[in-house]
Parts: C-alpha cells; sequence; structure tokens
C-alpha cells in the first residue's frame, strides 16, 4: 500500500509572499522603511510554521492550514493595500475651522500619530484655527472643543479605528496644515511622529509641548510674546527670530548646535544679549531628546 501525503499550503504561500514584496522592493515600489515593519513581524512565521506542521497531518488538519494561509495572503494584502493603493483611497480629507467667539485665549492640543504636520500663523479674522487634513481611512478624526472662562479650549485627534497587524504603515499623505490666530495668547500641544514644520513666529504662543519622532521637526520661535517651549524628538531646530533671545535649559540637551555668541552660565545657554530683544524664548528639552539645533532667522527661512 502507498501512503500519499499533502503538505500544508502556509510556508508555501508565504514563500510566494516573500517573492513577490522582494520583488517590489527590487522594482523600488516598496521602500525598505516597509521592510523594517515587517520584519519586527517575523516571529509569526515561526507560529504558523509550527501551526502548519502540527495540522498538517490529516484532511482537517490540511483544511485549516489552506484557511490560516488563505489569512496570512489577506494580510499580505492588506499591507501591499496600505502601500501601493492611489492616495484618494488611504486617506480622507477633512476641513476644520473653529471661531474664537470672544475667546481672550485659547488652549489647543493636536495629535495625528504618523501624519506630517504644518502650522502657521494665516487663519481668518476671528477664527481660532482653520485648515485640512488627511487622515487613514482606518482612523477616526475626532474634535472637541469647550470653554473654561474666557479661555477656548480645542483638540483634534485621529486614532485608529481598530488594531489590525502592519496598520501602523506610515502614509506619506496622511498630512495636516493648519492656520492659528495671530492675536489671541495660545497654549499649543502637539504630538506628531512625521515630518513637522510650526511656523509660530506671527502667533502668540505662551507655551509649546511639542512630542515629535524620528523625522526633522522645525520650530520658528514666536516673535510675538515671550514663551516657553517643551521639546522632546529625534531631530529638532529651533528658527529664531531676531526679535527673540533664547534659553536652552541644560537638564538633559541631548547633542546641540548653535550659532556663535550663544555662552553658558550655569544650567543654561544664553543666546547673544541676553535681555536686549523684545521677546524671549525659554527651551526645555524633555528626556531623550536627540539632536537640537539653533539657527538664526533670515528672509530665506
Amino acid at each position: 500500500m502507498v501512503w500519499r501525503t499533502r503538505g500544508g499550503l502556509l510556508l508555501p504561500l508565504i514563500l510566494v509572499a516573500c517573492g513577490v514584496l522582494f520583488l517590489l522592493s527590487n522594482l523600488d515600489v516598496v521602500s525598505f522603511e516597509s521592510w523594517h515593519t515587517l520584519l519586527r513581524f517575523w516571529p509569526v512565521l515561526l507560529i504558523a510554521a509550527g501551526v502548519d506542521l502540527i495540522v498538517g497531518r490529516s484532511s482537517i488538519g490540511i483544511a485549516l492550514s489552506t484557511l490560516i494561509g488563505v489569512c496570512v495572503l489577506l494580510g499580505v494584502g492588506f499591507v501591499a493595500f496600505q502601500l501601493l493603493a492611489p492616495a484618494n483611497l488611504r486617506v480622507t480629507d477633512h476641513a476644520v475651522r473653529m471661531t474664537l467667539d470672544g475667546a481672550e485665549e485659547a488652549r489647543v492640543s493636536l495629535a495625528c500619530g504618523d501624519c506630517a504636520l504644518r502650522i502657521d500663523g494665516t487663519s481668518s479674522h476671528d477664527v481660532l484655527i482653520e485648515g485640512s487634513v488627511s487622515a487613514p481611512r482606518f482612523a477616526t478624526l475626532a474634535q472637541r472643543a469647550s470653554r473654561d472662562g474666557g479661555t477656548i479650549v480645542f483638540e483634534l485627534t485621529s486614532d485608529p479605528k481598530f488594531w489590525l497587524p502592519l496598520s501602523a504603515i506610515r502614509s506619506a499623505d496622511a498630512t495636516w496644515h493648519l492656520s492659528l490666530d495671530r492675536t489671541t495668547p495660545i497654549a499649543l500641544t502637539v504630538s506628531a511622529q512625521g515630518a513637522v514644520d510650526l511656523d509660530l513666529r506671527d502667533i502668540r504662543i505662551t507655551e509649546l509641548d511639542l512630542t515629535a519622532g524620528e523625522d526633522p521637526s522645525r520650530i520658528t520661535l514666536s516673535a510675538l510674546s515671550d514663551g516657553r517651549y517643551y521639546v522632546v524628538g529625534d531631530d529638532i531646530t529651533l528658527v529664531v527670530p531676531p526679535s527673540v533671545d533664547v534659553s536652552i535649559e541644560l537638564d538633559d540637551p541631548g547633542t546641540l548646535t548653535l550659532p556663535a555668541g550663544y555662552v553658558q552660565t550655569g544650567d543654561r545657554i544664553l543666546s547673544q544679549d541676553w535681555g536686549a530683544a523684545e521677546v524671549r524664548a525659554v527651551v526645555i528639552p524633555r528626556p531623550n531628546t536627540g539632536e537640537l539645533s539653533v539657527e538664526i532667522l533670515t528672509r530665506e527661512n
């Protein structure tokens, strides 16, 4: 009697999926950043291989193995969709607008995960914040506003609707471009892992709390009001208008790159001729801040 056995389909399907991804990588369709994300899940292959060996010895096992293989292919399809689908299928655009309604000051909180974020001071008259944001289709955009006496509190966040393997793959098309009021004192909190560009020179920022990721972050300090700037990120550049003095706390400054004329005084680094400018900015790097650079604002900036 001759016994015939059928191997499981899981490992062949995994090999096919890996071959397709390698091909896309060689054709520069899939970036190496995507491979970095995929490699974080390599233990799943060991688990899948073990399951395939256990259940692949019977007809029921073969059926179950096939089902697992289909699930793996669906996961690969989801990743391919995240990487290759047109932007209009992966992200949705939203308009944002909130009026001041007579508020004398504001607290604004923005959290957008892996989006790229830009802020400037070109909002319309009597409008606290306005602009456009794009968010992944698998995320929920939440907008909340409230009043606390003469202070308006505004929050805008993007959160995943549900968790899926590899759903955190970054979409370069998820961008936020917002403008803030120029006349109202604002305490601003920003959390974003993508590229951040905050042009605050024409905004009355009293406090900024920035949490950034690996991508470069650029902050042009306010030239209209004294402020405290709490920052954490791997690569942060501070752009200083000529009318602003800067003090940098030295508790955990990371790597500093400073213009000529900055001097250390005790536990602070002060800009040249500290106290002579109209506006003062105190910069406090948070723990784990990487590179922190300071540039002087010029017309080219």
